[in-house]
């Protein structure tokens, strides 16, 4: 392997690309070198490289997966392809044709982007095998910039050379951008490392080093200082104490350090982390602020922005350009956020970039100015007389003038006496006169008292001119002349023309007094420089502008304002003469002493900017973009997006860098920013009992790759900061957080023990504060797709305690916001499509369904958590998971209602499993029953049947669930289940997975089913009842009776037979044939559980009829009390 960048290589080129199919999909490609991380390392290199092999799986795992879905990739057909650069090197460069999307229309548009790999194919794949079906063959490409990309083989000597017949379709089908993992790929190269800043990095690796080392407070005016700053903000023990520690560690830079704020949900964490960032800034303290994600970075972006314009309100002056916040645009939202609008980047750039042009930029306003009040006399005599007079009349009259005189004369030389009249030859010599008499005025040099009666001279001569010719005109016509003297009198009349159309047009002009062309001048310079001032004191990091150059900035645009006041008095052209004689004194005229004065005062300012202000000779977006991130003073960006900054030359070295919710944050990610130049104080602030960063490879996630900086340093016992005051929750809802996952160490605060934090949205008491509500009759289902769990009855339930919500909150006009959680991207997707858009754009009522990632950090007046799960195995997948929980319970302002099937909560053994008692014995716990308007919903989501069969079916106390020996072996399945076929739409069934089930001597079980799970290991008694579960998703719908799961033994093969559609929609018959494969035999068979097959079957019959029977009569009861 060669290596082209660093030590490790190049992710794409030198792994990526050397990777095949088959590689791709083992999942054992790195096994042997994937191996957990330590909690502390050696050295250096074998920290770094302890990364190394995770993150080659991880991202092994991240191409599998994108491949996985290539048929709802987007994709976009290419239409040429050339070679480019050395043979060596790949380099491709492409042009894409009309951007496609499917024929469905569920793919999307794609574009390709820098960073973007994409595999070439001559045929739109349906499944990765589509990729070398029938001898075909693809390439891997990355998209390096523009339309240049590099390919993992050459396109010699295949399909593909065949690109220009237009018969050859050639598509680039997206899988994913590759940036964020090849940043952090350089960042855990040793050889790379060690060329940039290490001095943080080297302390995390080291428990010896003085970061580890307790450090007191000290006394001093610096602390008092800080003291007397926060006591503006009105924070608690807790959230002084974390701001006065960091912001005291920033200002020691003799030693490194490195602070860790513990913010658990609610504490105040963002609030906090705003007023860190100001007080920094105070403390000239320049400083990054870098966040997992755009979402994150733009909360504590935003809550900084408001606390800058809250005081900014005092000081009377907004200014933004110390404040500097790049990344995604989109994500970010920023078009909803004015202030962030104002200091985003790419935003910031356009609004200087017209004050950094050569011709229109700050230095020609500000020369302007300078020439507007020193040489004001002369513009405006070469505005008027060159611009118009000049230019217009000497240009234009003169010339005419000229053609016509020599005109005029050669008629009157060569014409005979006998062929002009006497009063013709008058003419022509009265107009000869007036033409000098007009030359000698155009000619004349004037003062500006003067140019009006000039231009009135010229304007009468013009004018007798005019008469004169159209006299001589029509004598000439009249008169008998020779060839020769026709052809002068035909250019004769020409120039005559051509003079009567330059006169009207020049009668046209207005002209303007000296009076009027200062006003107008300089009301259109000041508006210039004013908003090239106003824009540079906004938007210019204070860094790039010395506080003189500051100073004078905000004391000329007063004074421009103070000469046009005082211009605007009643001033005549001589007076305004007199004030911009440059030799004139002070004293020469009290009327205008005031104005020429405010002159002096604006012209001594604009000397002292010319000379001051010194701002980069470059308009190019780059440039301007790179000025102002070598300058800003507080900047905001994900942690992926600081590696912006090892490419801006000339930067002022970063005092503080700061990460919040540093435990979303791989440690090999936070590295990225650690490394920045310069940064000698890191500030993390998260909370490790929160969700960590996503990993897909579970080898990667057991190697602990997703572990945190954060993490791993709380790990090793390095002191907190906690918050320990939350002011979100009402008690009701903290309670069961607080002590499952923070041992009891948060308070609540003032405002939530408040009577007025307790609101009621809905009556009765499941609806208070916080409650447990068991959805009986729910049913979890795979969807086909995906392999994402829903449950329909939860999402009919949730649908219509929204509609309560929605109809009370308009009855009441009560302001409410919602959120509904679910643990499962199909069961997002359920509820967004039965909610549909019906209350959106409400003023008084909002809503948003989300997973739990997507609802990490934010928080809702009420939040529904539906569970999903519902089984007789007491599965809970990755919901076992504390984090995911406690982000879950812990969003809600005013109520949390949890809605889940409490059998297999309780029997899961989790920490769901202490929740459903905990809601017991607070008398929190709610049966959906209960409620004529859930179990109505249950009822109508059921059609009438399906778990209330169930439930009838317990009623009868009839068990079938004997076994008995075949001689072709034994087929285990749950006893207790009836199997029955979807009452809406059989033909949506899932298909049953041919599945190999694990008996008692452990053979081991292996299942087809993608399992959205993956990422969560089994919990011990899950793994006791996970071939229970397996089996009970044989059929779209399976009804479980929950008390006594036992065995039953079949023959090698059973079929369900045809199962009658109980339905009253059509007596027609639907069948469903399950195909399972034999079991070994298992250790032992209690003899009492032995019984005949045909004493099976009649038992099997007996027990549907009962159940139909039963469930007619229940339906019949139902109908009786509704009524």
């Amino acid at each position: 392997m060669s290596k082209r960048d660093g030590g490790n290589g190049d992710l794409v080129m030198d792994f990526i690309f050397s990777w095949s199919l088959d590689d791709i999909f083992n999942g054992d490609l790195f096994k042997e070198k994937v191996v957990k991380n330590p909690l502390t390392f050696e050295s250096l290199k074998s920290y770094l490289n302890s990364y190394t092999f995770p993150m080659l799986e991880e991202v092994r795992a991240d191409v599998a997966s994108c491949l996985e879905a290539i048929g709802k990739a987007p994709f976009t057909n290419i239409v040429e392809i050339n070679k480019i650069g050395p043979k060596k090197q790949l380099l491709y460069h492409i042009k894409i044709g009309r951007q496609n999307a499917s024929v469905t229309g569920k793919n999307k548009i794609y574009i390709p982007k820098r960073g973007d790999i994409f595999v070439l194919t001559d045929s739109r794949p349906k499944f990765v095998s589509d990729l070398i079906r029938n001898g075909r063959s693809y390439r891997i490409a990355i998209v390096s910039e523009g339309c240049k990309i590099s390919l993992s083989k050459s396109l010699d000597n295949d399909q593909f050379c065949d690109i220009g017949n237009s018969k050859t379709p050639l598509f680039a089908v997206y899988l994913m951008n590759i940036a964020t993992s090849s940043r952090m790929w350089r960042a855990i190269d040793f050889e790379l490392a060690t060329k940039r800043n290490l001095l943080l990095v080297k302390e995390v690796i080291n428990t010896k080093s003085s970061i580890f080392k307790d450090r007191e407070v000290p006394q001093s005016d610096v602390l008092g200082n800080i003291k007397n700053k926060l006591l503006a903000f009105n924070f608690n023990e807790s959230q002084n104490n974390a701001v006065l520690r960091c912001a005291l560690a920033a200002t020691c830079n003799e030693k490194c350090s490195i602070d860790l704020i513990w913010g658990p949900p609610g504490t105040g964490k963002t609030k906090t982390t705003a007023a860190l960032l100001w007080i920094l800034r105070e403390m000239k303290c320049r400083t990054l602020t870098c966040a997992p994600t755009n979402t994150a970075v733009r909360e504590v972006a935003s809550r900084y922005m408001n606390l800058l314009k809250d005081n900014s309100a005092e000081e009377g002056a907004l200014l933004l350009g110390d404040v500097l916040l790049f990344g995604n645009k989109d994500r970010m939202n920023i078009d909803d956020n004015l202030h962030l609008h104002d200091v985003f980047l790419d935003n910031r750039v356009k609004k200087l970039r017209p004050w950094f042009a050569q011709k229109t930029g700050w230095k020609h306003c500000l020369d302007s100015m300078v020439e507007f009040f020193v040489d004001c006399l002369k513009l405006y005599l070469y505005h008027v007389i060159k611009k118009f007079p000049q230019d217009f009349v000497r240009r234009k009259f003169l010339k005419i003038s000229e053609n016509m005189n020599q005109c005029l004369r050669t008629l009157r030389t060569h014409l005979p006496n006998a062929s002009i009249s006497q009063e013709s030859s008058k003419d022509i010599v009265l107009l000869l006169d007036l033409l000098q008499e007009l030359v000698d005025l155009l000619i004349k040099d004037i003062s500006s008292s003067n140019l009006k009666s000039l231009i009135d001279s010229v304007g009468r001569k013009s004018l007798e001119i005019s008469k004169s010719l159209t006299t001589l005109r029509m004598h000439l016509t009249s008169a008998s002349i020779s060839e020769e003297s026709s052809r002068d009198i035909v250019l004769l009349l020409e120039l005559l023309q051509e003079f009567d159309d330059l006169q009207k047009e020049f009668c046209s002009i207005n002209l303007k007094s000296f009076e009027d062309f200062v006003r107008r001048t300089f009301a259109e310079n000041s508006r210039s420089l004013s908003q090239c001032l106003t824009t540079l004191r906004t938007h210019l990091p204070s860094a790039s502008v010395s506080e003189e150059s500051s100073r004078d900035i905000v004391l000329l645009l007063d004074l421009l304002q103070e000469f046009n006041g005082l211009l605007q008095k009643n001033f005549t052209s001589s007076d305004l003469e007199e004030v911009f004689k440059s030799n004139n004194g002070l004293n020469s005229n009290s009327k205008t002493l005031e104005l020429r004065k405010s002159k002096e005062r604006c012209l001594q300012v604009l000397y002292r900017l010319q000379s001051g202000l010194k701002l980069p000779p470059t308009c190019s977006r780059r440039g301007i973009g790179d000025f102002c991130m070598q300058k800003a003073s507080l900047m905001f960006c994900t942690a992926f997006s600081t590696s912006k900054l090892y490419n801006v030359k000339r930067m002022i070295p970063l005092d503080v860098l700061v990460i919040d919710e540093a435990a979303q944050l791989k440690e090999c990610e936070t590295l990225i920013p650690l490394q920045l130049s310069v940064v000698r104080h890191a500030i993390l602030i998260g909370d490790e009992c929160q969700l960590p960063a996503m990993v897909k490879s579970k080898a990667s996630e057991n190697a602990l790759f997703g572990r945190s900086l954060f993490e791993r340093l709380s790990l090793l016992g390095y002191k907190k900061q906690l918050l320990n005051v939350q002011y979100r929750m009402h008690p009701s809802i903290s309670r069961f957080p607080n002590a499952n996952f923070y041992n009891n160490k948060i308070s609540d605060g003032p405002s939530v023990i408040d009577k007025k934090h307790t609101r009621c949205f809905l009556p009765g008491p499941m609806f208070g504060p916080y409650s447990f509500i068991n959805i009986e009759f729910g049913n979890e289902v795979a969807d086909g797709l995906t392999h994402s769990k829903k449950n329909l009855v939860e999402v009919a339930v949730i649908s219509d305690i929204i509609s309560r919500l929605f109809s009370e909150c308009v009855r009441t006009k009560q302001r409410v916001s919602v959120g509904i959680i679910c643990p499962y991207t199909a069961q997002v997707s359920a509820i967004r499509e039965k909610l549909g858009k019906a209350y959106k754009g409400h003023s008084f009522f909002s809503f948003r369904v989300n997973s739990v990632d997507g609802f990490q950090g934010s928080e809702e007046d009420i939040i529904m958590f539906s569970a999903v799960r519902s089984n007789t195995a007491g599965t809970v997948g990755f919901l076992y998971n504390h984090q995911r929980t406690n982000v879950a319970l812990t969003r809600a302002r005013h109520c949390l209602w949890v809605l889940g099937n409490e059998p297999t909560l309780s029997s899961s053994g989790t920490i769901w499993s202490k929740l459903v008692c905990d809601a017991k014995n607070r008398g929190c716990f709610f049966d959906g029953k209960d409620d004529k308007n859930i179990m109505n919903v249950m009822m109508k989501s059921c059609n009438g049947f399906g778990k209330i069969n169930e439930q009838i079916y317990n009623m009868t106390s009839l068990d079938i669930s004997k076994t008995q020996e075949k001689k072709y072996g034994e087929m285990h399945v749950l006893s207790n289940q009836f199997v029955q076929l979807s009452m809406d739409n059989t033909s949506e069934a899932p298909k049953c997975d041919s599945r190999k089930i694990e008996t008692s001597e452990g053979k081991r079980m292996e299942n087809n089913t993608k399992m959205e799970d993956k990422r969560i290991e089994t919990t011990p008694k899950e793994k006791n009842v996970v071939k229970h579960e397996k089996l009970s998703n044989l059929s779209s719908k399976v009804v479980h009776h929950s008390e006594h799961p036992q065995l039953i033994k079949s023959e090698g093969y059973m079929q369900t037979g045809t199962l009658r559609n109980w339905s009253n929609q059509n007596n027609d018959a639907s069948s469903s044939t399950i195909k399972m494969t034999t079991a070994p035999k298992p250790k032992q068979i209690n003899e009492e559980e032995k019984e005949e097959p045909s004493n099976i079957r009649a038992t099997i019959l007996t027990s549907i009829a009962v159940a139909v029977i039963g469930s007619a009569v229940f339906m019949i009861f139902h109908c009786f009390n509704q009524n």
